[in-house]
């Protein structure tokens, strides 16, 4: 994977660890992230299973909220 900086790789890093906390799932088969600083929505999926969260990062690509939403 590319990122356009090492800010973004620890949030996607950090967002997939989340999610299989979350969900208990050893693996990730895809994830969908839409939004800006301010917040995203993202939607991971597992097979046939889906995951919808809303997360906002810090500054240095840490988790600062993370809401979970009603699964797909």
């Amino acid at each position: 994977m590319f990122f356009c900086c090492q800010v973004c790789a620890i949030q996607f890093r950090c967002l997939v660890e989340r999610v299989k906390q979350e969900t208990g799932w050893h693996q990730v088969d895809s994830l969908t992230i839409e939004g800006d600083r301010r917040g995203r929505m993202c939607l991971a999926t597992a097979g046939e299973q889906g995951f919808r969260a809303r997360v906002v990062f810090n500054a240095e690509g840490q988790i600062l909220r993370f809401e979970r939403l009603s699964a797909s």
